[in-house]
């Protein structure tokens, strides 16, 4: 760098005056501003030859990729939305099929003591077993498969290992999925338990 006599720099005695690394970072202080550091980025580029060197702001950088991130993240949120959506629409339409199948066996259940709060509760248990069970499989089998692919994809660019599991979309997910099998339990339930036991055995 030649900053010539007209400059107002200081240079102490035997100071290295060329780049002679192949990267250099330079770490600023905490406290600057946002046009301290842009103003430090210029005065390096002005003695720089442009043609065999540049210089970049890595801390806008990550602040760019912290905006994409969050975008990506906000289209993971949708995406868990409308799947959990249909799940629960799924899962509606499955124990409605259930609950006629088995809608003798309720009213039976109901004649010979058994209030509707406890069959209620059995088909909840039901249902969370299965939200459940098909969540941790699914939480599991990702979480292989996220790694599986990392570990490939830092083999081939050779960069370090750094595996990050998203614990708010996954607080997400899990709370969308017990309100999904509540709600998709519960409702046909309703149908038939409003019903009276001499009623509801003669429609069957």
């Amino acid at each position: 760098m030649d900053f010539g006599d007209n400059e107002n720099f200081t240079l102490a005695p035997g100071a290295v005056t060329e780049v002679r690394q192949k990267k250099l970072f330079v770490r600023l202080r905490k406290n600057i501003s946002k046009k301290q550091r842009i103003t430090f980025l210029n005065e390096i580029q002005a003695h720089l030859d442009l043609t065999f060197h540049s210089a970049s702001d890595t801390h806008e950088m990550l602040k760019d990729l912290m905006v994409i991130r969050e975008f990506i993240m906000y289209f993971f949120y949708f995406t868990s939305v409308i799947c959990i959506s249909l799940c629960t629409l799924m899962l509606w339409i499955t124990f409605v099929a259930n609950v006629r199948l088995n809608s003798r066996t309720f009213m039976v259940l109901r004649a010979v003591g058994c209030r509707k709060g406890q069959i209620a509760r059995i088909i909840l248990y039901e249902a969370l077993s299965i939200v459940l069970s098909a969540f941790l499989l699914g939480v599991v089998v990702g979480v292989i498969v996220g790694v599986t692919l990392a570990l490939q994809l830092v083999e081939v660019m050779v960069l370090p290992f750094r595996f990050t599991l998203p614990y708010k979309l996954v607080c997400v997910l899990f709370g969308l999925s017990m309100i999904a099998a509540v709600v998709g339990s519960m409702l046909p339930f309703r149908t038939i338990a409003n019903k009276c036991i001499s009623s509801g055995l003669r429609s069957l």
